[in-house]
Formats: structure tokens, C-alpha cells, sequence
């Protein structure tokens, strides 16, 4: 009888941590709790381990097996070089809920260094295999300690249904495991969702715990335009940009979620204060509308999320990796030679016209370097 530890109520966790890292060290079977449903887990650095996930997967008890990474990051020693969409979504949605689906040709691909059965496996799938970062704590603290991924599979009810508690797992798979870590039933209710991608193309293959709309909007490219108190400059930018992605891309912007945005945030901004006056007359005249505009200050979280952050000034882009310099990368003037945008705070409207003219040629500049393949593209 597998040995079972209540995640929720042992008096130390990490005794189930090392006890659980250890029977997949030793090519033992694991059930787990996600944030979605439980999972049978073993090592995939383990022949006979990963011979009993496959031979229980053939029986129907279990999904597709699932390679469980440590971080977002990890994908690039499977997939070195994913498509940027693939990017974003690792980088938007993990850790969470929602399997990425992979093609694994890449000749430096560590799953080479996996056993040939599980290597034969993904070969008959058309090489590819999902992945997925897991934010449930148990996982998380288990994977700490492992020596690579985690090769997990979806444990299944007889009528095909997901195992979203403990005892159900049990139930089914109990008796192939050597340890159980249980917790609460799952509170999403849900299976992970389940996105496939091929360069810059995306099918959902099952609807899950994050929805399809939620799916749309982390592929979407991010544009974040940056000034230095958000009211004046960044927010003319960004209504221009939006503006501008829309006519450039008109066939992608049919669907419901936009496949483009832009974003504005300053580096020395008070939260919510609306665009200055002039701002607001300056787009007005150009059709655009400023009205609801609210400042903010740029963040770590902001310069994660976009894939491409223009600024201002010379000095803006200085503050910003004074600070991040691992967005060195993605952080650009927004002038293609460097120079910078005049602030217009304080000046006449003719000031800002001319302020949001300057801005406007630098953008029409950008965009003429942007095309399809930045673009999620949904079959």
C-alpha cells in the first residue's frame, strides 16, 4: 500500500517534500495535487518509471503524459527556440493552469537525454508533448529538489472524467503508487487548458481552468510606451500605436481579443491622474480619444509583460535598466536614431501638436519594421 501524507495538515512539509523527491529518485510512481486536477508523476530520467507512466497511459487511467518544469524559463532547454508566441505564454500564463503543446525537432533539445521509451512515445505524437510550470505549492517545492522535470500525466475516472480529488485518485492509480500527497479537492474545477503551437500558430485542444478569451489576450503582442509622468507624451504614444496597429493589421483585429496593444507607463508617475488638457486636445484632433486615460508607474510586472518597451528619451531607457538590466533586450528609444522626444509639459497646444507630430513620425517609422510573424495567428 502506497504511503499517503495530507498535504493540508502535515506538521512539516517538507518531510512529504523529501520523502516524495526521493521515490522519484528511486523510479517510484507519485500522485500529486495541482491547482487543476491530481496527476501520477514519476522521473523522466528513470527507464523503468517512465515504461510504468507509459504501460498506465496505454490502460487509459491516465492522459498524455506532461513534462512539469521547475520555471517558464526551463522551455527554451526543450524548445530552444521557441516562437515568440510561445514565449508569451510562458511568460504571461506560468506558472498556472494551462498545458503548452510542442514540437521537440530541435537537435538540442535535452529530451534527447531522456530514456528511448519515452523518446519513442513523443516521436509517434509528431514529437511533440506538453508542458506545463504548475503553481501548486506541493509541486513547486518538490520540483526544488528534483534533478530535472517531473513526466506527469492527468489521472483519469473510468468514464473519462479528471480525478479532482485525493480519493478518486487513489482510487484508480493508488495501487501503482509508492507515495500519495494529498490536499483539498481542486478549487478550480476544472483540467488545465490544453494550447497547441506551431510557430505563431494556436489551436486550443481543450478549454480549461483559464478560458479561451484569457488564452487570446496573453498571446497578443504588448507595446509599452514610456515618458516620464505618463500624462503627456507615453499617452499620446500609445492612443497613436494603437491606432496605427489597427490599420496595419486590420485582418488580425477582426477577431474579439486584439491581437496588438499598446500600453503607457512613466518612470516618475503618480497612479491615475488623467492626461494633461492638451494631450487630450491634441488627440481629439486627430480622432483619437484620451479621456479615460489613468497614469501609472512602469513596473517590473509591465516590462515582463511586453515584448517590446520604447521610450521617450535616452534617459527614460536609462532608468529602466539602471533598475531591470535584464530587459536590456526588449528597452529601445522610440526614435530610430536616438533622439529624444521633447517634453511638452507646460507648453502652448501648438506645442503639443508639435510634440505629438514628432511622435507620431518616430511611430510610423516603428511600425513599418513590425509584420505578421510578432502576430498570434488562431486556426
Amino acid at each position: 500500500m502506497a504511503y499517503s501524507i495530507d498535504w493540508k495538515s502535515v506538521d512539516d512539509r517538507r518531510d512529504l517534500v523529501h520523502l516524495a523527491v526521493q521515490a522519484a529518485a528511486e523510479g517510484q510512481l507519485v500522485i500529486l495535487p495541482t491547482e487543476t486536477s491530481y496527476v501520477l508523476a514519476c522521473s523522466p530520467l528513470h527507464p523503468i518509471a517512465v515504461e510504468k507512466l507509459l504501460r498506465i497511459h496505454e490502460q487509459g487511467l491516465i492522459g498524455e503524459p506532461v513534462l512539469f518544469l521547475r520555471s517558464p524559463s526551463e522551455i527554451r532547454d526543450y524548445a530552444p527556440h521557441p516562437s515568440i508566441v510561445a514565449q508569451r505564454i510562458a511568460t504571461r500564463l506560468w506558472p498556472g493552469p494551462l498545458i503548452l503543446q510542442l514540437g521537440l525537432q530541435h537537435p538540442d533539445s535535452l529530451i534527447r537525454q531522456f530514456p528511448g521509451s519515452l523518446q519513442d512515445y513523443i516521436e509517434s505524437r509528431d514529437n511533440e508533448i506538453g508542458f506545463r510550470v504548475a503553481s501548486h505549492p506541493a509541486i513547486h517545492e518538490i520540483q526544488k529538489l528534483c534533478a530535472g522535470p517531473l513526466l506527469t500525466a492527468e489521472i483519469l475516472t473510468p468514464d473519462k472524467k479528471f480525478a479532482f480529488d485525493s480519493q478518486t485518485a487513489i482510487s484508480v492509480v493508488g495501487r501503482f503508487a509508492g507515495l500519495i500527497a494529498e490536499d483539498a479537492p481542486a478549487s478550480l474545477g476544472a483540467p488545465a487548458t490544453l494550447l497547441a503551437t506551431e510557430n505563431n500558430h494556436c489551436r486550443i485542444l481543450r478549454e480549461g481552468a483559464i478560458s479561451n478569451a484569457e488564452v487570446r489576450r496573453a498571446t497578443s503582442m504588448i507595446i509599452l510606451l514610456v515618458c516620464t509622468g505618463n500624462t503627456c507624451r507615453s499617452p499620446m504614444a500609445q492612443v497613436l500605436l494603437q491606432s496605427k496597429l489597427k490599420e496595419r493589421f486590420a485582418k488580425f483585429f477582426e477577431a474579439d481579443v486584439p491581437p496588438a496593444f499598446a500600453l503607457s507607463a512613466g518612470t516618475n508617475a503618480s497612479a491615475g491622474s488623467g492626461a494633461s488638457h492638451e494631450a487630450v486636445q491634441a488627440m481629439k484632433s486627430r480622432g483619437l480619444d484620451l479621456t479615460q486615460h489613468a497614469s501609472r508607474q512602469v513596473n517590473q510586472d509591465l516590462l515582463q509583460t511586453a515584448d517590446l518597451v520604447l521610450t521617450m528619451t535616452q534617459n527614460h531607457r536609462q532608468a529602466i535598466l539602471s533598475r531591470w538590466p535584464h530587459f536590456t533586450p526588449k528597452v529601445m528609444p522610440l526614435s530610430s536614431n536616438g533622439r529624444d522626444v521633447a517634453d511638452p509639459y507646460g507648453g502652448s497646444q501648438q506645442v503639443y501638436l508639435a510634440a505629438a507630430a514628432e511622435i507620431e513620425h518616430f511611430l510610423d517609422e516603428f511600425i513599418e519594421q513590425l509584420d505578421e510573424h510578432w502576430l498570434a495567428q488562431w486556426d
